[in-house]
């Protein structure tokens, strides 16, 4: 369970701290990207029951010493998060300005700018996430059911923490991208992992 707990702690805590750099680059930004990182908080609902049924069946395999079995299990869930995590992010593409909608009103307005057009870009930039940030988490407990318990735990640090967090700063705030620059930091550190 350490292993796990630690990429939690990656995971999370590193999407934690880029709500703090979203803050220091004002409060519509951080508005922004608290809702659009939301959106693919609610996909990222649907990977880990796939990531669990994936590692219970692989478990399976490998406590029974029949491999094919776990290497066939490892397929399954792995084309079933491309297809999901396809359907999902093209899902987000075309229909961002209805989920935008569903976080704000066409009306609502912050510092003096309409949250919901904004919104619905980055929604439609988050898409990328959902593909990468599935693929790793179901990647990550497949990995953990055959044994692999550190590779993840490296690999999220590394990701989360060491690339994300920079990214956005670098991204987001020195380079002035703002809530886009954010995105694109999340987008190159969930490729990563």
């Amino acid at each position: 369970g350490i292993g796990l707990a630690i990429s939690n702690v990656a995971e999370w805590g590193g999407f934690n701290s880029t709500f703090l750099v979203a803050s220091t680059i004002s409060g519509f930004a951080a508005s922004v990207y608290g809702m659009s990182i939301h959106a693919v908080g609610f996909t990222f609902m649907l990977f880990l029951g796939l990531g669990t049924a994936t590692s219970v069946r692989i478990a399976e395999g490998v406590g029974r010493s029949e491999i094919m079995r776990a290497v066939n299990a490892s397929r399954l869930g792995l084309a079933a998060c491309l297809l999901l995590g396809a359907l999902m992010a093209i899902g987000m593409f075309g229909y961002n300005d209805a989920l935008a909608t569903l976080f704000v009103g066409h009306e609502q307005n912050f510092e003096g700018r309409a949250l919901q057009p904004i919104l619905a870009q980055m929604i439609a930039l988050v898409a990328l996430v959902v593909i990468f940030d599935g693929l790793q988490g179901v990647c990550s407990m497949a990995s953990r059911a055959q044994g692999l318990i550190w590779l993840p735990s490296i690999i999220h640090l590394g990701s989360y923490f060491l690339v994300m967090i920079p990214a956005t700063i670098i991204l987001g705030v020195m380079m002035e991208r703002g809530v886009q620059g954010m995105i694109e930091g999340v987008i190159i550190a969930s490729a990563l992992a």
